[in-house]
């Protein structure tokens, strides 16, 4: 799921394209007049943008020209006013300290020397003015680089321009208007300035078990990923997010990992482990230390908002900048919060980091999310009268899982209510018993097959055989998302639906047959002794 946070690196082709035009060279043109004055202005642009980004022209060298001999004097450049002092205290080699002339050996540096010069020189910005603001327009803000602006109207020289506010963390350029000789007409005129700024991509991805394959698991997909598990099970979850590049000198390099974890999930911090991932896709062999980031896990909140998270990662960028992504995993519990069905428990990491480089810090977040749900057992028993159903009362259960040797210990929610424990509490009900409206409810189950058994009834009543049944969610496989819906659920909601009736049983041999014979045995045997004591009295 790419999301784009992207570092935006200075065009050093503008850098050099402005060199050869200082340096009298032949380059392609894009003339602002057909005569050069010392009040001369022209135009900056700046591609490649996102829409709706703050860009800011600072100029730094100055061009001298004689109005009087039609031509640059000398010295043809020197420092801006504004930046002088700043470049004779940290760049000394760079400045004539007689005139505040450019010297050969800027014109002369390359491209690695100008990128660490203007790297620097941005940390000053707090306390320039800027020559230029705009707002880049065109394209859509964070999903592609087709913004511009165009800075009209400024002097000969050269910018500073900085880009902040975006999805992107750009790093400075620099851009020239200069006069420059058209060799054809011998004809001075001004060059106006462009600047192409080149990207790449950054992603925040979040996934769910990614160790088995029998669900979605999100893992490179934007918003997806689902899992099934029960209370007490443990969860899996992978953070992976590429590393951005910020200027060597940047004075803001922020950049976390938040994840918030619902109520339904207990986070397991010891298990928690961050790695580093080379190019190829490949972790470190071993954790990163902890000097490469720091861990909180209580009282844990978000630098851009203060709101609270399950833990927070905050990065040492200096110590993970040779990676191409980090990757933190980590465990965590279903507790007995979770929620059934299809609202799910999710589990949200949010990216934090600075967008502006250079002066105030100001934060950009990207999100990923993934879910995990749990089921449940929804069991109405009844007896017909007069060929209703109606409640049956008095009735009892066992749950196990197919397969397994020992019945299900439950805690009790409520008459007729039960749930699986969660990690570390003890459960000890086996005999599940149905509320006054003869219904049974059981939370947190994980898909699988289980067997229902009656262990009590009404006396009168006849036994039932177990029940076998299979907790599926409605459309979850390995290739389509899980929905928290039980495929059997007449409520559409995470409870597998079942309706058990019970019959009364047929009378027992011995029973109500002896009694009447009996009885009739005793009558007989009464009479036949009336009759012999009236023969004997006659």
């Amino acid at each position: 799921m790419p999301r784009s946070i992207n570092k935006c690196w200075a065009a050093v082709v503008a850098v050099l394209a402005m060199l050869v035009g200082m340096l009298g060279l032949q380059a392609p043109h894009a003339y602002a007049a057909d005569s050069v004055t010392s009040s001369s202005t022209g135009s900056l642009t700046m591609t490649g943008l996102e829409n709706g980004v703050t860009v800011k022209a600072y100029k730094v060298i100055d061009v001298n020209w004689d109005d009087q001999a039609g031509e640059p004097k000398s010295p043809r450049y020197t420092w801006n006013s504004a930046v002088q002092q700043y470049v004779k205290t940290n760049f000394a080699s760079y400045i004539d300290s007689s005139n505040n002339a450019v010297t050969e050996t800027y014109l002369k540096a390359d491209g690695a020397a100008l990128a660490t010069f203007y790297d620097k020189l941005s940390t000053q910005t707090k306390s320039l003015t800027a020559d230029g603001e705009q707002t880049s327009a065109g394209g859509t803000a964070g999903t592609d680089n087709t913004a511009s602006v165009t800075f009209s109207g400024l002097k000969m020289g050269s910018y500073l321009v900085l880009a902040t506010g975006g999805e992107y963390v750009y790093r400075a350029s620099v851009a020239s208007i200069w006069p420059n000789l058209d060799e054809q007409t011998n004809t001075w005129k001004v060059e106006n300035g462009t600047l192409q700024v080149k990207r790449d991509n950054v992603d925040i991805d979040k996934s769910v078990n990614e160790g088995t394959k029998d669900h979605v698991s999100g893992e490179g997909a934007l918003d997806k990923g689902t899992d099934s598990a029960g209370i007490g099970d443990t969860v899996n979850f992978d953070l992976r997010a590429k590393v951005p590049t910020f200027p060597a000198n940047a004075e803001n390099k922020s950049f976390y990992l938040g994840d918030k974890l619902s109520d339904g999930l207990t986070l397991d911090a010891g298990s928690i482990k961050v790695y580093g991932v080379d190019a190829n896709g490949n972790d470190t062999a071993q954790p990163l230390t902890t000097a490469a980031y720091t861990l909180t896990t209580t009282g844990a909140v978000r630098p851009d908002n203060q709101q609270a998270v399950s833990f927070l990662v905050n990065f040492n960028y200096d110590q993970i900048k040779q990676y191409a992504k980090v990757h933190v995993d980590y465990n965590a519990t279903v507790n007995e919060k979770a929620v059934i069905g299809p609202g799910g428990n999710s589990n949200t990491v949010t990216l934090i980091y600075s967008n502006n480089p250079y002066g105030n810090n100001t934060y950009k977040t990207h999100e990923d999310k993934v879910k995990v749900l749990s089921y449940g057992l929804d069991v109405f028993k009844y007896h017909k009268v007069n060929g209703k159903e109606e409640a049956l009362t008095g009735v009892e259960f066992t749950l196990k899982k197919k397969g397994a040797a020992d019945t299900l210990k439950l805690i009790k929610k409520a008459d007729g209510h039960y749930r699986l424990p969660a990690k570390g509490e003890t459960a000890t009900i086996t005999a599940l018993a149905v509320d006054a409206n003869g219904k049974l409810k059981v939370d947190g189950l994980d898909e699988g097959t289980y067997v229902l058994t009656e262990s009590k009834r009404p006396t009168g009543y006849g036994a039932i055989a177990p029940i076998e049944f299979t907790i599926k969610d409605k459309t979850g496989s390995s290739t389509v998302e899980h929905t928290g819906i039980e495929q059997s659920s007449t409520a559409n909601d995470g409870y597998h639906s079942m309706q058990v009736e019970n019959v009364p049983g047929l009378p027992n041999t011995g029973g109500v047959g002896t009694v009447v014979l009996t009885a009739a045995g005793v009558l007989l045997i009464a009479g036949g002794l009336l009759m012999a004591i009236r023969r004997k009295r006659a």
